[in-house]
């Protein structure tokens, strides 16, 4: 199982051999300006040289785990004991130096140093036993970066898009994996071009459909790539990201690529039907239902204009478009004869700042007449809402998942997971599963809100998470079991830098 380095911050900050080195040097060059260095040097050579050696070990550990995946030497607890057992031999060292000398400053310092190893090692022993659910494994690429597209499944194989974080540039990549045994299949990152995504993606007809860039990225690529091999079939170069998901309806591929609008492609060759331009910008993914695309606009640099609107899928053109005072930045939910829009003034990683007030809403719309039913106000909502038979469910940034009633709006009840959630819930069976930014994992029950277990990626990983993409919930249980598989991509973060790690969960 790969596992993730305790974050010892004390560790990461003190300075390494890299910077001991050229100072002792500067002291012998320079004695008369560095003598005192250069006696401190001599005299606690054993603790300098300790502490040097263990946060050279924690910074390569923390900034190459992901190459020793899988391995002994990514276990957080095989590393500690490493440096534990540096930091013992230096106090013996320390000791055998100051056998014929007064002062045990030196031996007290390291012999601290080591009681405080040893504790962090213990730690790292200490199994973390979540009712209700277990860890299956962990995947992480050798690069580090983070998940904030969502997965998913068909079979036995698992589609996810990934940041990388490779020195001072971000670039994306899809991985193809074996489900139980998180092998990879194939990845493909258009030769180290791809740029980061928030679309996740979509497959159809044995291909792979996904969209690049997020704000910030102007030129961006729409891939459409073979879900057996990885290769690419065709692309196309939109003037905006991407950070649409696509859909996929009757060989016609839909996605919203910003200010510059919403693509209709054939789905077999990339070749254009139609393109919608106006004055909005557009981000959320669009639903398809028969004749119709329903979408939301959010607001851009250049484009400030909010509405919900709806396009005919033949021809791109505008059936109706009906203003609202918020940004939609997900994709609405089309059920029987109603329409549900998710809205906010929020962003993944903060609120509403001054001088706006985080405000949201979930609206339902009639869908014939497009006239409002209901609405309920609330802290801003940036994820797509669920729906079964008689309620809505769904997260928002004051860190409760919601359930509204479905035909009045009501509240049926609100359960807190103590940090926004702007990722999307899942619904299976009586259950739903919502994932927090701050990375608690809930299965819910449907019917009051209770939960059957909760899951603290925090406490598993010894990491300060951050998870923006949503669970992925295979819809049938496994046969011989009937475990259900829960799948959350994740940015863990430690303080020298961070890792896409995708859990598998099973409950």
């Amino acid at each position: 199982m790969t596992s993730v380095i305790s974050p010892a911050s004390f560790v990461a900050v003190i300075p390494t051999f890299l910077t001991f080195g050229p100072l002792a040097l500067l002291s012998l060059l320079f004695p008369a300006l560095l003598g005192v260095l250069a006696l401190a040097l001599r005299r606690w050579l054993a603790l300098f040289s300790v502490v040097s050696l263990v946060a050279t070990l924690y910074i390569f550990s923390a900034w190459f785990r992901g190459y020793f995946s899988g391995s002994v030497l990514a276990s957080p607890a095989a590393i500690w004991v490493i440096m534990t057992t540096l930091s013992l031999l230096g106090t013996l060292w320390a000791i055998w130096r100051r056998r014929a000398r007064r002062g045990w400053a030196e031996v007290t310092s390291l012999l601290v140093f080591s009681l405080l190893c040893l504790a962090i090692m213990a730690g790292t022993f200490r199994r973390v036993d979540v009712p209700g659910v277990d860890v299956v494994w962990m995947f992480e690429p050798p690069e580090r970066g983070a998940i904030v597209s969502s997965p998913i499944i068909s079979n036995e194989r698992i589609f996810l898009g990934v940041i990388h974080d490779t020195g001072l540039r971000s670039r994306g990549a899809v991985y193809c994996l074996e489900r139980d045994t998180r092998r990879i299949v194939w990845s493909f990152d258009d030769a180290t071009k791809m740029q980061p995504m928030y679309s996740s993606p979509c497959l159809s007809g044995g291909r792979i459909y996904i969209g690049e860039g997020m704000h910030g990225n102007y030129v961006c690529k729409f891939y459409c790539l073979d879900a057996q091999t990885g290769l690419k079939e065709w692309e196309v170069t939109t003037s905006d990201h991407i950070e649409s998901t696509p859909c996929v309806v009757d060989d016609r591929v839909f996605f919203a690529a910003g200010d510059d609008g919403i693509y209709c492609l054939d789905a077999r060759n990339g070749r254009q039907i139609w393109h919608f331009r106006s004055d909005l910008h557009i981000d959320a993914s669009p639903c398809v239902v028969g004749r119709f695309l329903y979408c939301g606009s959010g607001t851009s640099r250049l484009n400030k204009k909010t509405e919900m609107l709806c396009l005919a899928t033949d021809t791109g053109k505008v059936v109706w478009e009906k203003p609202t005072p918020l940004p939609v930045w997900c994709a609405p939910v089309a059920s029987e004869s109603q329409l549900f829009f998710a809205l906010g003034n929020g962003r993944l990683d903060k609120s509403a700042g001054p001088p706006e007030k985080p405000r949201g809403a979930i609206v339902c719309l009639e869908g014939g007449t497009r006239e409002e039913e209901w609405r309920f106000d609330l802290d801003d909502v940036l994820a797509s809402c669920c729906v079964d038979n008689s309620r809505v469910y769904f997260g928002a940034r004051d860190g409760y998942a919601y359930a509204l009633e479905r035909r009045t709006g009501k509240l049926a009840w609100r359960s807190d997971l103590a940090s926004p959630i702007v990722t999307r819930l899942k619904l299976s069976e009586g259950r739903a599963y919502v994932v927090s930014s701050a990375g608690r994992v809930a299965c819910l029950e449907t019917n009051s809100g209770t939960a059957l277990w909760t899951f603290d990626v925090g406490s598993y990983s010894k990491t300060r998470p951050r998870c923006y993409s949503s669970p992925c919930v295979p819809e049938i249980p496994e046969i011989e079991t009937g475990h259900r598989r829960i799948f959350i991509g994740t940015e863990l973060r430690n303080p020298i830098t961070s890792a896409a790690v995708l859990f598998q969960l099973r409950d």
